[in-house]
């Protein structure tokens, strides 16, 4: 009796063909695990934030820490907006000592910051554009500022530094009282703010502005 070779090379091919997706898979999955971001988490026992020099402790010298956060983001805010005016404060908190104002100049994107009176802005090239925008204002460990709308940067900027103390003033949203930035206040926002995020690393000082 001969044997039912067809049955045979069709059990065969079927198996290639489960291994091939197996492996395309497998492969799919790899690709997609490269493709997630890396992400280092560091975990101290007891360990407060006003300890670091990063933070402004002239006692405990940590310079590779504060390496990580020079390099890295100390602040980021952002929010949805559609606006109907060219002009107006999106976010603000602080004063004409200290402080950060995102807002509208002329329908382009700007962020003003000050630190210890010094005023820095950044203003985008071109102006928003019509209809709802994520916008999203960056300031890294060594002053850089990146303005982004959408995903994409529009402007960028060096400030001297970072936020020389905490905001001693109210966060506003939709306008500004005081003025931070080159604008008149209370420069109210016309349109929709909305899904507003702010992450801020806190100095430990204290003051008023």
């Amino acid at each position: 009796m001969k044997p039912n070779t067809n049955i045979t090379f069709q059990g065969l091919a079927a198996s290639l063909l489960l291994v091939g997706a197996l492996s395309a898979l497998s492969l799919s999955a790899i690709g997609a695990e490269s493709k997630k971001p890396n992400i280092l988490l560091i975990v101290a026992d007891d360990l407060g934030y006003g300890e670091l020099s990063i933070q402004g402790n002239p006692q405990i010298p940590t310079p590779n820490i504060d390496s990580l956060a020079h390099n890295g983001v100390r602040f980021t805010v952002s929010a949805e907006i559609e606006p109907t005016s060219t002009n107006g404060v999106i976010i603000a908190q602080g004063a004409a000592g200290n402080g950060y104002a995102f807002y509208l100049k002329d329908g382009r994107l700007a962020f003003a910051l000050r630190s210890k009176r010094q005023l820095t802005t950044v203003i985008a090239n071109e102006p928003l554009g019509s209809g709802r925008h994520l916008v999203q204002a960056k300031l890294a460990g060594d002053g850089a500022i990146t303005l982004s709308v959408d995903g994409q940067s529009v402007a960028s900027g060096q400030a001297p530094g970072l936020i020389g103390a905490q905001r001693g003033r109210g966060l506003t949203v939709g306008l500004s009282q005081p003025a931070i930035g080159d604008y008149t206040v209370p420069n109210l926002f016309a349109g929709a703010i909305e899904n507003v995020r702010i992450s801020s690393v806190a100095n430990q000082k204290q003051v008023e502005d």
